[in-house]
């Protein structure tokens, strides 16, 4: 018998059971519907505050470290993933052949300084000497004007003593014997004269050479001035040798981690060759590609939070700059709509997202490296 009453009572407990069941479903899912619609309109006013994207990444600046002139590498003083400081050396290109370049060109600027100063003096040297050569001639030529005008002064006497010795001779008031000696000093007074005046021209002539001197002092003038032009050309060749010699060492333009390291000790290297590259930590920002409807309400300045994937913490910036064209249109090859077969497609307009200065004080932010942005545009 007690066997017999077991099914029963489990049979009166079972739609007991199922009807309380009931009871609990229709009480709980209204509860669980209006929290998923109360969760779902609080997070839907919460993102209408915000806008966020997954297609952003860390950048910065990469500064090519390339060689100014050709060479032989000796040293090579950094590797990949080394800290640098601004100035520190990194390549250091052997320098024997630019140094003798430089000791030669010293020696060419001294010869070019040696040979201004000779010049110079040659100059006032030239300047003296045609000064004298002009007051000698003027001279000259002045006592050579005297010397005639008083032998032609004496011929002339003794000619007018002639002719008067001519009148007397036949009256007997002289002797023969004076009056030829009468008529051979007028002749030799008469040489005189022409010795003078010969004289005069030689005078002049030395006179007129004399003021040739100032031309002949004019161009020991230009070969100074031609002296100053090879001072100035030798020393900009100077001055070039002394710039390759210090361009031998190469230093880091900046203080970052060295990355793309491709020279080597021993390398031949030429002008222009990029041997490294340097990647500063600081003043980096995040370049955010976001879809063109989620730009509606975003502005200059808006703060951003800026989660790295990395290391799943959160940095704080701010909305710098927005870009003046989306990707497509700056890639490589735009897309052309011209055809009939257009699909729109929503385009993403990269936003430049400036962190804090201090943002990457610990040294951890890289470039490249994955993020997503939340920007505050309510």
């Amino acid at each position: 018998m007690p066997e017999a009453k077991q099914p029963e009572e489990k049979k009166e407990k079972d739609p007991q059971k199922r009807e309380r069941q009931k009871r609990i479903f229709r009480i709980v899912v209204p509860i669980v519907v209006i929290v998923a619609i109360i969760v779902i309109v609080i997070w839907r006013l919460h993102a209408r505050h915000f806008e966020s994207t997954d297609d952003a990444q860390i950048d910065g600046h990469i500064y090519p470290v390339s060689s100014q002139i050709s060479g032989h590498v000796a040293r090579v003083l950094a590797d990949d993933g080394q800290l640098v400081q601004a100035g520190a050396m990194l390549v250091q290109i052997d320098p024997a052949d630019y140094r003798v370049a430089m000791e030669r060109a010293q020696a060419d600027y001294n010869n070019s300084l040696a040979d201004a100063r000779a010049s110079q003096l040659n100059v006032d040297i030239s300047r003296t000497q045609s000064k004298s050569q002009i007051e000698s001639g003027a001279s000259g030529v002045t006592n050579a004007r005297a010397e005639l005008a008083q032998a032609e002064a004496n011929a002339k006497k003794l000619h007018d003593d002639v002719a008067r010795y001519e009148q007397l001779l036949p009256k007997q008031e002289i002797s023969r014997q004076q009056y030829e000696q009468s008529v051979t000093a007028a002749k030799v007074a008469d040489n005189t004269v022409v010795q003078a005046r010969a004289h005069v021209r030689d005078a002049e002539a030395q006179l007129s050479n004399a003021r040739v001197s100032p031309k002949q002092v004019a161009a020991t003038a230009e070969r100074v001035k031609n002296a100053a032009a090879a001072i100035m050309r030798a020393k900009a060749g100077l001055e070039s040798a002394q710039i390759n010699l210090a361009n031998t060492g190469i230093t880091a333009p900046v203080t970052g981690v060295i990355a793309h390291r491709t020279v080597q000790p021993g390398q031949n290297v030429s002008p222009g060759q990029e041997l490294l590259n340097i990647v500063p930590l600081n003043g980096l920002w995040v370049t955010a590609n976001f879809k063109e409807t989620q730009l509606r309400s975003m502005r200059l300045g808006q703060a951003v939070d800026v989660h790295v994937d990395a290391f799943n913490r959160n940095w704080k910036g701010h909305v710098t700059a927005i870009g003046g064209a989306t990707g497509s249109k700056t890639s490589l090859l735009p897309p052309e709509n011209a055809s009939g077969n257009y699909v729109k497609v929503v385009q993403r307009i990269p936003v430049r997202i400036e962190l804090e200065p201090d943002a990457n004080r610990e040294g951890l932010l890289r470039p490249g490296m994955s993020v997503i942005p939340k920007v505050t545009v309510r």
